[in-house]
């Protein structure tokens, strides 16, 4: 009877381990997911990662230029533009959104802290 019951045990184990990999799995592809939905048209973006034989030497600086985007194609290909050079198709990952002062999350978290002073 012993043996059966850690044969028990061990069986029980066995079949927990892969249901939490695949929780972990599927989180990790959520969040890929979503990331590839982020953008929409008109958005504005900054360009993450620079590739140095695209842009001359002014725009080494990160996030000094935004860009905005034109199209959204799928398998996370993005064209931007902007106002000095062409438009271009870039790699999502390579871009993060844009958000200027003026946003309606940043006017409210001033009025809360005026609030408490």
């Amino acid at each position: 009877m012993v043996q059966l019951d850690e044969l028990d045990e061990l069986r029980a184990k066995a079949d927990e381990k892969p249901r939490k990999h695949k929780e972990v799995t599927k989180q990790s592809h959520d969040v890929h997911v979503k990331r590839m939905n982020q953008f929409k048209i008109l958005d504005k973006v900054l360009l993450d990662k620079l590739d140095p034989r695209m842009f001359p030497l002014e725009l080494k600086l990160r996030g000094s230029n935004t860009f905005v985007v034109q199209n959204v194609f799928p398998y996370v290909t993005i064209e931007v533009t902007h106002s000095d050079y062409d438009t271009f198709k870039v790699n999502s990952l390579h871009l993060k959104l844009y958000f200027n002062g003026n946003t309606a999350l940043t006017v409210s978290l001033k009025r809360e802290v005026e609030l408490r002073l």
